[in-house]
């Protein structure tokens, strides 16, 4: 069983695809920009703010200027609807409690930034998480596996086969491997099984239960 088990958010426990993209529509929209179908989305996430608007901001447009009033636009108005429609995958809560119960330190690792990121587990995950790391000045991005080391400083744990990463993008598996954890994708986010496999995932999971049940294994 491992001792620490490390998620990331989006996609991964945290349905949020609909908020990203309705809150990027609107501020691009309003920046006379074009906006993108929702499910555009998918590939747009995972590798924080820069990553999104960089995607979703065609490059002839991508003045310095504008990008800077899109991004203040769009934290301003994310971090004020960050969970209108966002919610946790369907079996979510129940396992991280679970895993709490066993005395597994859960914790999370995402490139959203660090106050979206607190913003939305005190909203949708209460009591869940022990650790939690958004993106920040100090911390290199995933997929860096510094993250994942500073939580096992944190939570006091030195030995890597006692950790296991959560991701549901390539850049997730990455990240896990990078800091040679053991590495699971799951295929319930916003990426495809193919991407996983090809990332080099070493153990992947259709259902919660599955995860569960990999996190707990002897």
């Amino acid at each position: 069983m491992k001792k620490l088990a490390v998620f990331d958010l989006d996609g991964t426990l945290l349905d949020s695809l609909t908020d990203i993209a309705r809150c990027t529509n609107q501020v691009l929209e309003a920046n006379g920009l074009p906006t993108h179908p929702v499910d555009a989305y998918r590939q747009f996430v995972g590798g924080g703010v820069k990553v999104l608007l960089d995607k979703a901001i065609a490059e002839e447009d991508r003045t310095p200027e504008v990008y800077e009033k899109v991004k203040a636009e769009y934290v301003e108005l994310y971090n004020y609807v960050c969970a209108h429609e966002s919610h946790a995958f369907d079996g979510i809560i129940d396992m991280l409690k679970n895993l709490k119960e066993k005395g597994i330190i859960t914790a999370v690792a995402t490139n959203k930034p660090d106050g979206m990121c607190k913003l939305v587990l005190e909203d949708v995950y209460p009591g869940c998480i022990d650790i939690a790391y958004g993106q920040r000045e100090d911390i290199a991005k995933k997929p860096d596996p510094e993250v994942v080391y500073r939580i096992m400083k944190d939570a006091g744990i030195e030995n890597k086969e006692d950790v296991i990463y959560v991701g549901d993008s390539n850049v997730d598996i990455f990240t896990g491997l990078n800091a040679g954890v053991t590495t699971v994708g799951v295929l319930w986010g916003f990426r495809d099984k193919q991407e996983l496999v090809d990332a080099g995932a070493q153990i992947l999971c259709d259902t919660v239960d599955q995860l569960y049940n990999a996190i707990i294994a002897d």
